[in-house]
């Protein structure tokens, strides 16, 4: 009587399969790892050389961003700060900016500075070294007071600055630029008017910029100061400038 062989699937491949198989999937997962590390590096690449991008402000709005150093500022910024110092300093009236309180002003020694002058004063560089006897701020400060009259703050005398040109900025140095500024100013008193030329180079330097530690109850004498140094920049010398021709 013939025998009846019974069929008996086995549950792994022949082992002369086995290790060919195991060969091919293991190329193919190192391929596709690799693969996706390719991919990982680019995108990664690709954020790490970005220049500008958009940023979403927590007032809804958004603006474009630049990366630069953290020394870098813009043509803008820069002469804006050159432009508000001037203007700040040299326009007296008797009255602070937009009320009718009259201003009293800063003491130095026996002479006064006017509100505006003393806050963009701050604007100019102070004492790199508590050892230093006095600083560019202070000797600033003594000088313009003593060319502040004292009829400012009576209504007597009035001063305008005229702003008629203002260079692009030069960078002499990383963090380190230079503004040219042809103005005039004209003080105005009970004997007329009187012109006298400003014409100033403005050496500035980056610093870093600063974060208010002020609460809701800070002066707005406070505010202001972290408002004009929110630039991140100060002047560090103020030198006559001589033009060639009138722009």
């Amino acid at each position: 009587m013939q025998k009846i062989r019974r069929f008996q699937p086995t549950l792994l491949p022949e082992s002369k399969n086995l290790l060919p198989m195991s060969f091919l999937g293991l190329t193919i997962f190192v391929a596709l790892q690799t693969l996706l590390l390719l991919f990982l590096a680019a995108r990664v690449n690709s954020l790490a050389t970005r220049k500008t991008t958009f940023v979403q402000l927590v007032n809804g709005s958004a603006s474009v961003m630049t990366e630069e150093e953290g020394t870098y500022r813009t043509p803008d910024v820069i002469k804006n700060v050159a432009r508000n110092w001037a203007m700040l300093t040299w326009n007296w009236e008797s009255k602070l900016p937009g009320t009718t309180e009259p201003d009293k002003g800063y003491k130095v020694g026996r002479k006064r500075l006017t509100t505006t002058a003393y806050l963009a004063s701050y604007l100019l560089q102070g004492k790199a070294k508590e050892s230093e006897a006095s600083s560019f701020r202070d000797e600033s400060r003594k000088a313009i007071s003593e060319l502040t009259p004292s009829g400012v703050f009576s209504g007597e005398v009035r001063s305008v600055l005229l702003i008629k040109y203002l260079s692009e900025p030069r960078t002499i140095a990383p963090g380190k630029y230079q503004v040219d500024m042809i103005a005039t100013r004209t003080i105005i008193s009970q004997q007329g008017e009187e012109e006298i030329p400003f014409n100033r180079t403005f050496t500035l330097e980056a610093i870093d910029i600063p974060k208010s530690p002020l609460g809701k109850n800070a002066l707005e004498v406070e505010k202001a100061v972290y408002s004009l140094r929110e630039a991140g920049l100060e002047i560090s010398k103020l030198e006559p400038f001589t033009p060639s021709s009138q722009p």
